[in-house]
């Protein structure tokens, strides 16, 4: 892990909200298009939380890899490795799924991240972003769901699961 100027860390709760999702006609769209000079890093595998100190590295510029993270069952508490591509780079053209970003209300945060006053759409925080210059995007949120609708549960495969640090 190590710092790394220009980055960008967007901090807070992450949740997929189809109450922030973007509308064309009657459908709405749960991903949207990573805009140009926009590379987003998400540590959380679709519909995973993510244990706040992680996010807290995360936001001190120390961005760990998949083999200091696990994924363990909120339930079980069976731990797994993350899946092979996690953490995962969502590159200008990538769809990604549009979560909502909340504040931080009791989470603790650290550093100095983007985060919001009340719930916000991913895109509409990462869309004025984009430009002709790289911008790296650190998401510190989980990617976690309460969605029941089965087309959005399809997106969300790891309801349940949460990254955390091994315990030692």
């Amino acid at each position: 892990m190590e710092v790394t100027g220009g980055d960008l860390v967007i901090s807070g709760h992450g949740e997929f909200n189809k109450n922030f999702l973007e509308a064309v006609g009657r459908k709405k769209l749960p991903t949207f298009l990573v805009p140009k000079g926009v590379t987003i890093r998400v540590y959380a595998p679709p519909g995973a939380g993510l244990e706040n100190d992680v996010a807290n590295l995360i936001e001190q510029g120390r961005y760990p890899v998949r083999a200091q993270l696990v994924l363990e069952h909120k339930d079980t508490y069976r731990t797994t490795p993350l899946p092979a591509d996690y953490p995962k780079d969502f590159r200008p053209g990538d769809q990604m799924i549009n979560y909502t970003v909340g504040p931080p209300g009791e989470l603790t945060i650290e550093g100095a991240p983007v985060t919001v006053e009340k719930k916000t759409s991913l895109k509409s925080i990462i869309d004025p972003l984009s430009s002709a210059t790289d911008r790296m995007v650190h998401f510190a949120c989980c990617s976690s769901s309460y969605a029941v609708e089965e087309e959005y549960r399809l997106l969300l495969p790891n309801y349940g699961w949460y990254v955390r640090l091994p315990r030692k």
